[in-house]
């Protein structure tokens, strides 16, 4: 009987090594994969992170600038085309819609960009979130272009048609035909 406790006090031993190895290789898995979770998980995180780097990208500022120069065009051309008073009404309304159309356009071009250069809004990596910028920075400038050229082609359509009136005046009185 006593060999008999003996035996198991050392099987006891055993077993206790045995259930303390087992602790321990169960403590360092859950050790590594909350690790390995915690580094996805910081990964993840960053990656919804604005570095300072983004936020002072210098095409930020002048997609904000841009903006307020399309809107700057927008005003001034519809108020100059409207007091030439060489347009429709129709035309007025197209030029209007026109006008519109690209403005709320760069609206969105902004909307994203302040997606872009907010925390949580995308996860992406840096270089990714300054492509997306680059992007939106050469959107921002066809629009900004497509205005100025609208804009510059209504004046001159304005000025055109000021023109002819004026030659038809001056036809008019050349041949007495004034009514």
């Amino acid at each position: 009987m006593l060999r008999q406790i003996a035996a198991l006090q050392v099987y006891i031993g055993y077993a206790k090594k045995g259930y303390e190895i087992a602790d321990k290789g169960l403590s360092t898995i859950s050790n590594i994969k909350n690790g390995e979770f915690n580094l996805h998980r910081d990964f993840f995180s960053s990656l919804k992170m604005i570095t300072p780097r983004i936020r002072e990208y210098s095409k930020v500022t002048d997609v904000i600038s841009i903006q307020l120069r399309i809107v700057k065009t927008y005003q001034r051309s519809i108020k100059s085309v409207r007091e030439s008073h060489q347009f429709t009404e129709s035309e007025l309304d197209h030029i209007t819609t026109v006008f519109t159309r690209l403005v709320n356009a760069s609206v969105d071009n902004v909307e994203e960009l302040i997606r872009l250069i907010t925390a949580s809004k995308y996860e992406m990596k840096d270089d990714e979130r300054l492509k997306r910028i680059d992007v939106v920075h050469t959107d921002m400038q066809e629009k900004a272009s497509m205005v100025q050229s609208f804009s510059h082609s209504n004046s001159i359509m304005a000025v055109q048609r000021l023109k002819e009136k004026n030659d038809i005046q001056v036809m008019k009185k050349l041949y007495g035909l004034n009514e």
